[in-house]
């Protein structure tokens, strides 16, 4: 399935990330990725927008997360319609990645 567009987010650290834009329906190969799940929707200017991250989290292999994800029931609460993915295969280096965007974006469904 191919990207929607790109964004960026910012972690509390500064430092930005950029994620690929895909609507919740897409099928993903086997590999490690930073995801976000979020809510695209259109602007009265016509260009598309984005929520803020409704959850942020992490995996070593995006063909399964998203499978009875134990979120999923937030995710529909909030509307989300795109999951953002950075790939990155290296398991210390997503963590760390995860951490950093969780704690500048406060995503409601990591909260719970």
């Amino acid at each position: 399935m191919a990207s929607l567009g790109t964004i960026m987010l910012t972690g509390v650290s500064g430092t930005k990330y950029q994620f690929h834009i895909y609507a919740k329906e897409a099928t993903f190969e086997k590999f490690g990725a930073v995801y976000a799940i979020t809510s695209r929707f259109k602007m009265p200017d016509k260009n598309f927008s984005h929520s803020s991250p409704t959850y942020i989290g992490q995996t070593g292999d995006l063909t399964k997360r998203f499978y009875d994800h134990h979120r999923e029931e937030c995710f529909d609460r909030h509307g989300w319609n795109c999951i953002c993915v950075h790939r990155d295969d290296n398991e210390a280096s997503r963590l760390k990645k995860e951490s950093d965007l969780i704690e500048a974006y406060q995503p409601v469904c990591n909260q719970q």
